[in-house]
């Protein structure tokens, strides 16, 4: 999955890591925004820098999920001596208290399932975020999460005085503070405490007074913020039981994302129920059919294949998804042959013959020729169209047409 560095423009820096630098680019033809996560080749010499990137960009290709930001691709930047993963932008940026003023509680309830959600796969995926925070956690343009940088340091234990200023130290759990093992999935569920009450107190659960290091300390020793009266029960328990100092008093991802689900009315009023459950069912449907799709059963395959079609503008996550839905049509499920049919004509549409639009019928399946589009793979693209036919994949404007068909 290579991207070419040279087709956008730099916009500014976002953040300046111990690690790694993170820029917003823009494509200069689509103006389509992307994340560089760039990381100094130099920087590799340092055993931290290049277990991160090595450790990031092999778990985010090995991860598909809609509540996981997908990677884009990889760029090797020879002049400047440095490797960059590229990753789908987020539109409405991190939680943080001005974005969590603004959400609706619907929202907040959307957001904590999902999280529940992508912990609940990673734990499957035997993957442990290990430093989740609000600044892990991005918002796409409908305010569904994504959770983000699954970098971390080389050793078993966090050297906390090394890292005593990094934003996302006090949402660590106390046995990663204290140097305990970090195979624990119930170290990220303590974190998914933290943002559950900030999200919804709208509140730090932390002494803005104190360092990071102080507050993760404190943390540690049993200290906690009170919890407002005006959660109910349910948010209340849900809170207290996910924050815990002892990790065998937390529920597992699967049991927190399962209360979660179960128990809608009790985090929302009734006039927000629907959307809610809606989008309960989409991540219920994920994780059935793609058991299913691993399973080999064709409809599972075309379920998941279409949900994260659907879910995600990424490259990677459409090749991905198309490989599935091709897979169910190849073994007649009908849901999934029609799905191809009318990629097929709206793909057909955008081939230009003698200058002009014309439709004319694909020798392939769709996906093949999505593969090659994704892949900015000419020759190949002309390979699969009809022979003779004049390929011009630029319109008057100079937008490439068949690469917008995977965006």
């Amino acid at each position: 999955m290579d991207v070419n560095l040279n087709d956008y423009n730099k916009v500014r820096i976002l953040s300046n890591g111990s690690t790694s630098k993170v820029y917003l680019y823009e494509h200069k033809e689509t103006k389509n925004p992307i994340i560089f996560k760039s990381y100094c080749v130099n920087g590799f010499k340092n055993s931290d820098t290049s277990h991160c990137f090595i450790q990031e960009s092999s778990k985010l290709f090995s991860l598909y999920h809609p509540c996981i930001l997908p990677i884009e691709g990889i760029v090797y930047d020879e002049k400047k001596s440095r490797i960059l993963l590229g990753l789908k932008f987020a539109s409405n940026g991190t939680i943080n208290n001005e974005c969590i003023g603004n959400l609706s509680i619907t929202s907040k309830y959307c957001i904590s399932l999902g999280i529940a959600s992508a912990l609940k796969y990673i734990k499957q995926k035997g993957v442990l975020h290990g430093k989740l925070s609000p600044n892990h956690v991005l918002l796409d343009n409908n305010n569904l999460p994504m959770i983000c940088d699954f970098s971390f340091p080389k050793s078993s234990s966090i050297d906390v005085n090394r890292f005593s200023t990094i934003s996302c130290l006090p949402y660590m759990s106390p046995e990663i503070i204290n140097g305990s093992s970090l195979e624990s999935s119930k170290s990220d569920v303590f974190s998914f405490g933290l943002i559950l009450y900030e999200l919804l107190t709208n509140q730090s659960p932390f002494d803005k007074s104190a360092s990071p290091i102080q507050q993760a300390h404190s943390f540690s020793q049993g200290n906690r913020p009170p919890i407002p009266d005006t959660l109910n029960e349910f948010c209340r328990n849900l809170i207290i039981n996910c924050w815990s100092n002892d990790p065998r008093d937390r529920p597992s991802p699967e049991e927190l994302f399962q209360t979660l689900v179960e128990n809608p009315k009790l985090f929302i009023n009734d006039n927000d129920i629907k959307l809610a459950r809606e989008y309960a069912k989409v991540l219920l449907d994920y994780d059935r059919d793609r058991v299913l799709s691993e399973l080999g059963d064709p409809s599972g395959a075309y379920g998941y294949g279409k949900v994260l079609f659907n879910m995600s503008k990424s490259h990677h996550y459409s090749v991905l998804a198309l490989e599935r839905i091709e897979f169910a049509a190849k073994r007649n499920i009908n849901q999934a042959v029609t799905f191809l049919d009318g990629l097929k004509t709206k793909t057909s549409d955008l081939v230009l013959v003698d200058n002009h639009i014309e439709t004319k019928d694909l020798k392939v399946h769709c996906p093949e020729l999505v593969k090659a589009a994704s892949l900015g793979n000419i020759e190949q693209i002309k390979s699969l169209l009809i022979e003779d036919a004049d390929i011009n994949t630029q319109n008057d404007e100079g937008v490439t047409f068949l690469i917008m068909i995977v965006l």
